[in-house]
């Protein structure tokens, strides 16, 4: 689960109006530097639409490395630089492996949009084919923040304050993280933050030279009450700075979502002489692993940052999801790269920890050695173990904390269903010897279940899951945990099972061939053409009398006519599932067979039609509803979906959009990304666009029972889209575009549900 952090201290519409130019420096090793001239109003809609992007779609994509270059060539151009210098400079920072970004503070309200801006991940993936080439993966961006000020470094003991929020603030466990912080940098004092006021005080008589406040929130600011016995509040990054980094601290870190863009700046501003924060969302499982190996290393080289953010980063990039992190953002006083035993750094030749000749940890030092991160979900979907192999497991994690050889470990999962005999799981792990060794066990997890039981489409089936990990002799974890298996047609509308919707859509299903039997006469009756068939975006029958999209439009209006007219569905509510956001989704033959479907059973029967004939599904969902719609060409579908300068374009502001930073900030959501999945903000206008230009259709399936046109079906669906598009807050009312074509590629197939003896 996330934390949802951190959106302090935010300036108000004003600083749009304004013309206020600021210099943006970009410094790499042995290259010229590139100095920028940028204003807040012309960088604005660049910051947004990266913000916007990378909130929701993630980097994953190869071209999106030649777009964030053209990016980084376009960011050129508006700052007054000669683009000729950007290529040169992106090999130097390529071969250097650190990237400085260089601004000066005035106040609040001038270069907030520089400040703003994911330079991480811009300059990073700008760099990447170069890197791909050269071999040198490790790469940092560190932001210098310069005031002219002079401030005393404190050299007090480093302190943790861990702010929970209060009452109505989610509940966070920072114990993991502590212990991290804990086990790399030894004795660490605990502050007071119940109040603002006592941990400022705190600060101010203890000096701590690192201040590493975790934090939460709820999407408004750090929760904390200012006094003691105030109901805790959001905080702006103003208050929260000057409580913890005017006293001059040698490294603040504020562990909190979005705390990079806003609150560490802020710190810089008031004393500080390093300041981390993150860039987007958190999420708990990510932040000890990085914290670990980051304090280690900074305590290792003698606070060299450069090596610490280099460790922290490769240690948290050994995860299934490094976008988890949030980007880490390290924030300077003042140059790293000019300093004389930094000049020159290069990635290839940062020195990698020894590994050989470490000492076995003693056996009596084996159960602290390790930190085990256990999670199991309280019930079992199967699409989500059918499309991944952590469906047990929100968490399952080894963390080898000291450096050491160690034995290897061994771990045994069980499976009791009361269904035959236990499902069984065991493996090996054999963890490296350095610090900070991460395994993820649930995806060497291999737990097949019975057919029998993958079968079961009755009520929820009662289990119990056993886990043991051992080393050597050293039982590091046992545990036995309660788990309700759900039926196999059951569908799971939350963040970890919602993109996997694609699974229902089953295009092998005997009855869609009665379906496209029953279609047939409607087609060449459409079309006129005795010889018309079913041949997706093909379209053979067109042969110039009508475009290949106005022929694709005639096959799915001959597939509706004939679930329309032919099969004559009707509409009925669907089953219960006794637990909240599920829903039993029956496969097509039994919607034929009962001639009745939901709305969304419907959507799935009539995508799974498109998808057998060839053309290219998507599957709407709004609160309490789904509908669904098509691509009118293959050209389209991969327009959209693959090319990502123009996604970054449709996320540009409108030309009368306000600046509002909770609008900037506010485009992460809980759930993981997928790339099938279409639900930040920005998508509905992109959906509405693409509909405009006739690239895309949607479709309200319930009007098929309701006897209503295609044409009128058209126009429903279209106008939810632009309710959901109007909506004050469009992620409250619109989930999610899924693109069905999309998922196959990633690998999301139908689930084997079996209907008389054949595979759905």
């Amino acid at each position: 689960m996330a934390k949802s952090k951190k959106k302090a201290g935010a300036p108000a519409s004003e600083p749009t109006q304004k013309d206020d130019s600021y210099k943006i420096i970009l410094r790499t090793a042995n290259h010229p530097e590139i100095v920028a001239t940028a204003r807040d109003k012309e960088l604005y809609p660049l910051t947004v639409s990266w913000n916007r992007v990378l909130a929701s779609l993630g980097n994953a994509k190869n071209q999106w490395h030649e777009t964030s270059h053209k990016a980084f060539r376009n960011f050129a151009e508006r700052g007054q630089v000669n683009p000729a210098e950007v290529d040169p400079f992106i090999k130097a920072a390529a071969a250097s492996g650190v990237v400085e970004v260089e601004m000066a503070w005035e106040n609040e309200e001038i270069g907030w949009a520089g400040r703003l801006f994911p330079w991480e991940a811009m300059v990073a993936m700008a760099t990447k084919s170069e890197r791909d080439k050269l071999g040198t993966g490790d790469f940092v961006v560190i932001r210098v923040l310069t005031h002219g000020k002079s401030v005393t470094k404190a050299v007090g003991q480093p302190a943790y304050a861990p702010c929970d929020g209060g009452p109505d603030s989610p509940a966070f466990d920072f114990t993991a993280e502590l212990d991290a912080i804990r086990t790399s940098l030894g004795k660490i004092d605990t502050l007071d933050a119940s109040s603002l006021s006592r941990l400022a005080a705190e600060i101010a008589t203890k000096q701590p030279s690192i201040v590493h406040l975790a934090a939460n929130d709820l999407g408004k600011g750090t929760f904390i009450a200012p006094e003691p016995g105030d109901k805790p509040q959001p905080l702006t990054s103003e208050e929260v700075a000057a409580a913890t980094a005017s006293h001059g601290p040698e490294l603040i870190v504020y562990s909190s979502c979005y705390s990079g863009r806003r609150l560490a700046p802020q710190a810089i501003a008031d004393g500080a002489h390093l300041a981390l924060g993150f860039q987007g969302e958190v999420y708990d499982d990510s932040v000890p692993l990085f914290f670990g190996a980051f304090y280690l290393e900074w305590s290792r080289t003698r606070h060299d940052v450069v090596a610490a953010l280099r460790a922290g980063l490769k240690a948290h990039n050994s995860q299934r999801n490094p976008s988890d992190l949030g980007g880490v953002v390290l924030w300077s006083a003042s140059s790293i790269l000019n300093k004389p035993k930094t000049r020159g750094l290069a990635a290839a030749t940062v020195p990698a920890p020894a590994t050989r000749g470490l000492k076995p940890i003693p056996t009596k030092s084996l159960a602290e050695a390790f930190r085990i991160d256990f999670v199991p979900r309280s019930s079992l979907n199967y699409s989500v173990l059918h499309n991944d192999r952590t469906g047990l497991f929100d968490t399952f994690s080894l963390t080898k904390k000291p450096e050491g050889s160690v034995p290897p470990v061994s771990v045994n999962v069980r499976l009791h269903t009361g269904v035959g005999a236990p499902t069984e799981c065991r493996f090996v792990v054999k963890p490296g010897a350095g610090a900070y060794d991460f395994t993820d066990l649930a995806q060497r997890l291999a737990l097949p279940l019975g057919a029998a039981l993958i079968r079961q489409r009755g009520e929820a089936l009662q289990a119990m899951l056993e886990t043991l990990v051992t080393c050597g002799d050293i039982k590091l974890h046992e545990e036995t945990t309660p788990l309700s298996i759900l039926p196999c047609d059951e569908w799971r509308d939350d963040g970890i099972g919602q993109h996997f919707l694609p699974s229902f859509v089953f295009p092998r299903n005997p009855a869609i061939r009665e379906v496209i039997s029953a279609a047939q006469p409607f087609l060449r009756a459409f079309v006129d053409t005795p010889q018309a068939g079913f041949d997706g975006y093909q379209a053979a029958f067109a042969q110039g009398r009508m475009s290949a999209e106005e022929a694709v439009k005639f096959q799915v209006r001959a597939l509706w006519a004939a679930l329309q007219h032919t099969l004559r569905l009707d509409y009925v509510n669907s089953s219960p599932t006794y637990s909240r956001q599920s829903q039993r989704l029956r496969t097509p033959d039994e919607v034929l067979r009962s001639r009745r479907g939901t709305c969304i059973e419907l959507a799935l029967l009539l995508a799974s039609c498109l998808e057998h004939v060839g053309i290219y599904p998507v599957i709407y969902l709004i609160p309490g509803h789904a509908f669904l719609g098509y691509w009118t060409s293959a050209e389209a579908h991969r327009a959209f979906t693959s090319d990502a300068a123009k996604i970054v374009e449709k996320a540009r502001p409108k030309d009368n959009e306000v600046f509002d930073p909770n609008q900037v900030e506010g485009l992460q959501t809980r759930a993981r990304i997928v790339p099938w999945r279409f639900n930040a903000r920005h998508h509905p206008d992109a959906i509405l666009n693409e509909i405009e230009a006739g690239a895309l259709v949607a479709i309200e399936a319930t009007s098929i029972p309701f006897q209503h046109s295609f044409q009128d079906s058209m126009d429903s669906a279209k106008k939810r889209l632009e309710v959901a598009a109007r909506a004050p807050d469009p992620l409250l009312a619109f989930d999610a575009m899924l693109d069905v074509k999309m998922a196959r590629e990633s690998n999301i197939t139908p689930l084997p549900i079996l209907v008389d003896n054949i595979f759905a």
